[in-house]
């Protein structure tokens, strides 16, 4: 469950009913607390109710032949989805605009989202009359129609209403799960045997000809013709096995920049996908679990690494690898170094380089966390929320940190650009990509030597000299916007290769699978 969901350990019912008393009937006391029947229906609708008024402050009332919906499950999607925030185009403008596909008889997206992002502007689509006249009522009730607008469509409306919206920030979407009748059956009866619930749900709510995979399919479609008038198309999956085909459609479609999250906010496994047609690239600590296992069909659905990675070996000092770097890096056009003058006897959080731009914006981080901020004029609000991860990193780590960002607008490394002398152009606006080149260094294994010194009277005496002596050094850089990934590979093997990083045996290192 996301560690900011409210819901990771269970409620006292005891209290919540005594806040909210319709649900002191459904309250049993044992001798290892109060618990309530999940597996009766009243029970649930009851329950969420309680929820809903107790920690959202919102009165609502849920129809006995309508979804009920799981506060838990509806909250840890959102929470994940607004983790993309800090990913949304520099064309972004607040408020945030989020539509909620399939809204259903409670919004429930736009309640919590509403209380979530109180200025955000939300539109719930609903093709059912039943329940799209129910949670306009709820809306009315709870006096925040004015930032949720509903919208009533026909089933053969496409999916995405932005047609008539225009640009929003993310979809959000609960598909229904079933294609047909049979499968429906078949999955409530299962669920009956072995569920910690009681299943809920009209057909209109559970069933789609296709089921979720022709669903979201269809959504995948509709999203290139729309392209980036959304940032972040997403949609909860309820079955591993509609990911594959899934998957696989975006991958036809050209589509790389997704992710594929799986989350247990109850005792039911869930699946987020979400994809995205603009030149913003997630960080790997969002599109890739921390730990994979190499093989499986899980990590065979992730998208490709967005982080480069080499450690040089034989091992070289950090100012060395620096120095390595830079001049390749001036060769090519992408930065001045006027003069490279490393004292090697400093201790490196004390090495200073001086450097400057030409036609390309960077930062340079020294290891103490300082910055020094040399950002062109055209530099937007998202780049700042994507330098500020660096800035709050562990600083407990053994591992100092450098790096420069850099935004080369023409390919100054190719043989050609090369033989023909190109450089960066001012007259190209928008740069080929944008990526966070970062130098490591351990000092974990530090060295003392013991220097004898003879003295002036020809005595000896003894004198400690520490020296800073890194014996590990790497070079890692972090893919952040664009569209071409082979040109950002391109880029990372021409400084390997150049910067003579790599022994005979080493092949440039690409993003791993």
């Amino acid at each position: 469950m996301h560690p900011l969901n409210r819901y990771r350990h269970p409620p006292d019912f005891s209290s919540l009913a005594k806040s909210y008393p319709p649900l002191e009937e459904y309250v049993q006391n044992t001798d290892h607390g109060s618990i309530i029947d999940f597996h009766d229906s009243a029970s649930l609708r009851t329950l969420t109710e309680a929820l809903l008024h107790n920690d959202w402050q919102y009165v609502i009332s849920i129809r006995e032949d309508r979804l009920c919906p799981t506060i838990a499950n509806r909250l840890d999607y959102l929470l994940r989805v607004l983790e993309l925030e800090n990913y949304l185009p520099s064309t972004h403008s607040s408020p945030l605009r989020v539509v909620d596909i399939g809204t259903g008889h409670v919004a429930i997206y736009p309640l919590i989202l509403h209380r979530l992002r109180p200025q955000a502007k939300i539109y719930g689509t609903e093709v059912d009359s039943v329940s799209f006249e129910h949670a306009s009522e709820t809306l009315r009730k709870n006096e925040i129609e004015g930032s949720v607008k509903l919208m009533l469509r026909n089933e053969k409306d496409m999916i995405l209403p932005l047609n008539e919206i225009g640009e929003v920030d993310f979809i959000i979407c609960n598909p229904p799960f079933f294609g047909s009748m049979n499968e429906m059956e078949e999955g409530q009866a299962m669920k009956k045997l072995g569920a910690y619930g009681a299943p809920t749900g009209a057909q209109v709510e559970l069933i789609t000809p296709g089921g979720e995979v022709e669903f979201v399919r269809r959504m995948i479609d509709e999203s290139l013709q729309f392209g980036e008038k959304c940032s972040w198309y997403t949609s909860l999956i309820g079955k591993y096995s509609s990911l594959s085909p899934l998957v696989s459609h975006l991958r036809s479609q050209g589509c790389t920049n997704y992710l594929v999250q799986s989350f247990k906010p109850s005792r039911t496994v869930r699946w987020i996908l979400a994809w995205s047609h603009t030149r913003i690239r997630l960080p790997d600590s969002i599109t890739r679990p921390s730990h994979l296992i190499g093989g499986t069909s899980f990590t065979r659905l992730l998208p490709l690494s967005n982080t480069f990675s080499h450690v040089p070996r034989p091992p070289i000092p950090i100012y060395e690898l620096r120095e390595r770097v830079m001049i390749v890096l001036r060769d090519i056009h992408l930065l001045e170094v006027p003069e490279l003058s490393y004292d090697h006897t400093q201790r490196k959080s004390e090495t200073n380089l001086s450097v400057s731009t030409k036609n390309l914006n960077f930062t340079f981080i020294h290891s103490g966390n300082e910055v020094n901020d040399m950002r062109s004029k055209d530099s937007t609000r998202g780049r700042d929320q994507m330098d500020q991860e660096v800035r709050t990193r562990d600083r407990s780590s053994n591992w100092e940190i450098e790096e420069i960002v850099l935004e080369p607008r023409i390919n100054t490394w190719s043989r050609h650009a090369r033989r023909h002398g190109v450089t960066n152009s001012t007259e190209v606006t928008e740069p080929l990509f944008r990526a966070r080149l970062i130098f490591e260094s351990s000092p974990r294994s530090d060295t003392e030597e013991i220097t004898q010194v003879r003295n002036t009277n020809g005595g000896l005496r003894t004198e400690e000299i520490t020296r800073v002596r890194s014996t590990g050094s790497g070079l890692r850089l972090e893919w952040l916007e664009g569209r071409d990934r082979t040109i950002v590979e391109s880029l990372w093997k021409f400084i390997l290769s150049k910067a003579q990083l790599l022994r005979s045996a080493d092949s440039p290192q690409s993003a791993p699978q």
